[in-house]
């Protein structure tokens, strides 16, 4: 329906897929008047990879929005989360906001633009299990679902048990 509103344009994180923000955000969002969108950044989710999935980087994926936010071709706010954050930061640095339908950024626990190295210390510090568990996912060599300390620093504790392995199922490797 007709509105007013700016769509929002959702950007997931390392490991996940448009898919996370259909959960609860888009349907709200949208209920209240904003169009909303979320694209599967190349590789992830449902979309396509012509290219080794090995060789894509931040780059790749700043590429992937700046496509969508062409088509859309409507006043929009990007929304990105953990690596999103980082693909839309670096989207609005490299002044590809020139797009004239771009209004601005929202970053939810963007990955800093100086990238995880002491994050992955302070890690190693505080919990090496999961940062083990986190490498082993990271190089696709275990499967999410199995990843007991990694279930345990994505979702609550209350989380029903199926519910986590289902969305675990559904994560992959990062580039």
């Amino acid at each position: 329906r007709p509105t007013r509103n700016p769509a929002l344009l959702f950007v997931h994180g390392a490991y996940i897929g448009a898919w996370c923000w259909d959960v609860h955000f888009l349907r709200y969002f949208a209920a209240r008047g904003f169009p909303s969108y979320a694209l599967s950044l190349r590789g992830h989710g449902a979309s396509a990879c012509e290219v080794d999935y090995a060789s894509l980087g931040i780059d790749d994926y700043v590429q992937d929005v700046e496509r969508t936010a062409a088509v859309l071709d409507t006043p929009l706010v990007l929304i990105g989360h953990s690596m999103g954050g980082l693909v839309v930061t670096r989207f609005l640095a490299r002044g590809a906001a020139n797009l004239s339908c771009v209004l601005g950024g929202v970053l939810m626990a963007p990955v800093p633009m100086s990238g995880l190295t002491p994050v992955l210390f302070d890690l190693a510090l505080r919990s090496p299990l999961l940062l083990a568990e986190l490498n082993r996912m990271h190089f696709g060599q275990a499967r999410f679902d199995q990843l007991a300390n990694v279930r345990r620093a994505l979702f609550s504790d209350d989380m029903d048990d199926a519910l986590a392995r289902s969305y675990l199922r559904r994560m992959r490797y990062e580039a």
